[in-house]
């Protein structure tokens, strides 16, 4: 069952039972742990960055929550800060007046912001005792929760009205600059960044908003000194606040509002406003939204997911951006139950709190406040490779002292680097994940001419950046270090030992020029071989590009010290050959057989441990030819296949193993809980076999709940593989994978339209004799084309 309505009743609860009382001990509890107010921010003296009072960078990375102080109780606002402040938010957007009728319509405490409307009069009265309907006025509302964002180190980027309420004339030249000095006396010695505008142009009103500036600077210090305060304009879609007021005295740092689509060009975007004279830092203030139809045109273009999300985060920052405004589509106007959607939501704003896209802000802003932050400028030249654009786009940021590197690749593409731009004899790269802020250690290498990278994955949701480090400043890596082998079962790496990087099974394979990995052969091609089996073709392209010997070797380095499990391409472009497999200097396979001309085979799974760094594979004996090489955590692929499921199709073969029809799972121990049924003829992203197309076109799903499967099966260990196609629109959905009650993946199914991926191999103990597996609904229907089952 559905659970976001137990949420937001649970949210409810917590503010009838816990009292106002509790709320207002909690409150001054948090102000006296609370040792020094948050320090004042100013511009740099480079003008591209913020910085707190002492010279300290501060990096901006905001939540957008307009309607924070308009639709959320006390003890909802807290919830909500608290857990933006756990996901190291450090500024929260948000409206004194706002979009959503936020004159005439009472805050969640049943008050008004002015009386009469009119914004020269705020509504206010003596005392503040949330206890007391006639002492708690809605500017108490928006103190306490100012307040309450502070003790959490958050500043409030404070929107005075949203841009509507000067557009029809609520506040206008004879009220403006009033209202302006009413905030400012208020809120002077609070953490607040000054937002004028809200999502309209100001063109035939920029007397209003100079006027607002102007009693904003009066309040705060009693004069129209414009230093005492931290200023910018928020524009309208697609706009910047350059246009019309870079030269205003007010405006310290220009916001941008890119709109709602995907893949705008950011990049040149902040490099229009980084060239304006006089310098000033520029942030985007507004981007695509997670979740959020894009375009506004969800049948066709789908929702935003967490990729999306992080392309806009990281081509922003890296682009010369001081920092981010991340946002999410319920969040923004706190949807819930008996709110009016404002274009369609997909969950409540309490559910949305959890979506990835808010977990993984935090590790952008590590990486950056990983290395020194106020020399940072965005350099192309790094790149000695072409930059590419859209989902392609490839950005690069350095330190202009030369110490490091960064350069994200948004879909895993690989790229050559200009090493001459970084300082020192030696430099060390390491692989940063957006996804959840680990590195891997590539190496180091002599800082002369240009190298090639290839990131660990490549295709949509790949993406990663690639740090690079003068290795004499002894900078840490960043986040968190990957060490440890992968879990049991999880993918590590998989290569295509002579070609081109490719997707395989739904997994990115790195190409022949991989970082940590050598061979020894002679690489060759032959694609006119007829392949038995027929495959797919990606694999048949992977199989046909090999590397041959009488002795080969394939070594892949910088292995972290553990268990894994490995599999081996080979196949036969001519007559027989007979030969062994080593691994790690022991034989895995003995006399081979390859077979006559296009037979192919993946041998394995055999299991391997590495002590030294390095995993050797070697061959003797006749001439063999190595494909391509798959590493997984031990345990990873199982040995015996058990069962596979074409769940609503018919019997199929994939991967030479037989599967089953629904009907006869059905028959044989299947159960489900009474799904919808769908037959599509959407073309697979990869291109794959006819058999694997056939299975990702025939799918069950469950409208707006979770998808829940069991199969008897007898006690033991096993592994399993889901296989998941996007057959309707780009980004629809998103669920939870958990088998046998335990969470295996947390965000899975978010897929371009014909985008399909391999979910596993997932090791599972059964002990009860039924396989529980489970699509917990996150977002739009869970829906399940295949299942593979090994022993």
């Amino acid at each position: 069952m559905r659970k976001t309505p137990l949420l937001l009743l649970s949210l409810s609860l917590l503010s009838a039972c816990a009292g106002e009382q509790e709320l207002r001990d909690e409150a001054t509890r948090r102000e006296a742990t609370l040792a020094t107010p948050l320090p004042r921010l100013r511009v740099s003296a480079n003008s591209r960055y913020l910085v707190k009072d002492d010279g300290s960078p501060f990096f901006y990375l905001g939540d957008t929550a307009w309607e924070l102080f308009h639709r959320l109780n006390r003890s909802e606002a807290v919830t909500y800060l608290q857990k933006r402040a756990d996901q190291g938010f450090t500024v929260v957007q948000a409206v004194a007046v706002a979009e959503l009728d936020g004159v005439n319509t009472p805050n969640a405490h049943g008050d008004k912001p002015f009386t009469n409307n009119n914004p020269a009069t705020p509504a206010t009265t003596p005392g503040a005792d949330p206890g007391d309907a006639t002492q708690y006025d809605y500017w108490d509302h928006v103190d306490f929760i100012v307040s309450e964002a502070e003790s959490r180190g958050i500043y409030t980027a404070l929107l005075p009205t949203w841009g509507s309420h000067v557009l029809n004339g609520t506040l206008n030249t004879s009220n403006a600059q009033a209202y302006g000095q009413f905030l400012g006396s208020r809120y002077a010695g609070k953490p607040i960044i000054w937002v004028l505008g809200g999502d309209r142009s100001p063109a035939g009103y920029e007397a209003v908003w100079r006027a607002l500036a102007k009693g904003i600077a009066l309040g705060v210090s009693g004069t129209e000194d414009y230093a005492q305060l931290l200023m910018t304009y928020h524009p309208p879609g697609a706009a910047t606040s350059s246009t019309w007021f870079h030269n205003e005295p007010w405006l310290d740092f220009n916001m941008r509002q890119n709109g709602h689509c995907a893949n705008t060009d950011v990049w040149n975007l902040n490099a229009s406003d980084l060239a304006l004279s006089p310098s000033k830092p520029v942030l985007d203030g507004e981007p695509l939204y997670e979740q959020h139809p894009i375009c506004f045109n969800a049948p066709t273009h789908g929702y935003s997911n967490d990729y999306e999300i992080r392309k806009y985060a990281y081509w922003d920052v890296f682009a010369g951006a001081f920092g981010h405004t991340y946002g999410h589509h319920s969040v923004w106007q706190m949807y819930a139950p008996g709110r009016s959607p404002v274009n369609g939501p997909q969950n409540y704003w309490s559910e949305a709190l959890l979506q990835p896209g808010a977990s993984q802000m935090k590790f952008l802003r590590r990486l950056i406040e990983s290395r020194p932050l106020l020399v940072r400028i965005p350099d192309q030249t790094v790149l000695s490779t072409s930059a590419g654009s859209g989902t392609a786009r490839i950005q690069a940021t350095r330190g202009s002292d030369g110490g490091y590197a960064f350069v994200y690749s948004a879909s895993g593409q690989s790229f050559g680097v200009n090493m001459n731009k970084l300082s020192g004899g030696t430099v060390r790269a390491s692989w940063y994940d957006p996804r959840n802020g680990t590195s891997t250690l590539v190496g180091t290498f002599p800082n002369t001419g240009t190298r090639q990278f290839t990131p660990p994955g490549s295709g949509a949701g790949q993406d990663w950046v690639l740090v690079l480090d003068d290795a004499s400043r002894g900078f840490p890596l960043p986040g968190e270090v990957v060490t440890q082998p992968p879990p049991n079962g999880s993918f590590y790496r998989a290569i295509n030992l002579n070609g081109a990087a490719t997707v395989i099974d739904g997994r990115n394979w790195e190409g022949g020029d991989a970082p940590n990995y050598t061979f020894t052969g002679t690489a060759f091609a032959n694609p006119a071989v007829t392949l038995n089996p027929a495959t797919d073709a990606n694999r048949a392209a992977m199989i046909r590009s090999s590397i041959w010997s009488t002795s080969a070797a394939v070594r892949l380095h910088a292995m972290p010290s553990g268990s894994y499990t490995v599999y081996l391409y080979t196949w036969e472009d001519n007559d027989p050959e007979t030969f062994s497999v080593y691994l790690e200097g022991s034989l895995v396979k003995a006399n081979h057989d390859s077979g006559p001309a296009g037979t192919w085979a993946r041998l394995g799974p055999w299991t391997v441990t590495v002590t030294d760094g390095t995993l050797d594979l070697t061959t003797s004996g006749g001439a063999a030819n190595l494909s391509g090489i798959e590493v997984l955590g031990a345990g990873g692929g199982g040995n015996t296949f058990v069962r596979g499921v074409n769940f609503n199709g018919s019997a199929v073969t994939i991967d030479g193993q037989a599967w089953q029809s629904y009907s006869t799972a059905l028959a044989n121990g299947l159960g489900v809980n009474a799904p919808n049924l769908t037959t599509t003829t959407v073309t697979p992203v990869p291109a794959t076999d006819s058999g694997t197309s056939a299975m990702l076109n025939s799918a069950i799903w469950k409208m707006n709940s979770d998808l829940l499967v069991s199969q008897s099966i007898a006690n033991g260990d096993y592994s399993v593989s889901l296989w998941i196609m996007e057959n309707y629109q780009s980004n629809s959905r998103s669920f939870r994978i958990r088998l046998e009650g335990t969470e295996v993946e947390s965000a899975a199914g978010s897929l371009p339209l014909g985008g399909w991926k391999k979910y596993g191999p997932y090791p599972v103990t059964v002990g009860d004799g039924a396989l529980n597996v489970d699509l917990v609904r996150v977002s739009g229907d869970p829906h399940l084309m295949g299942m593979a089952i090994f022993k």
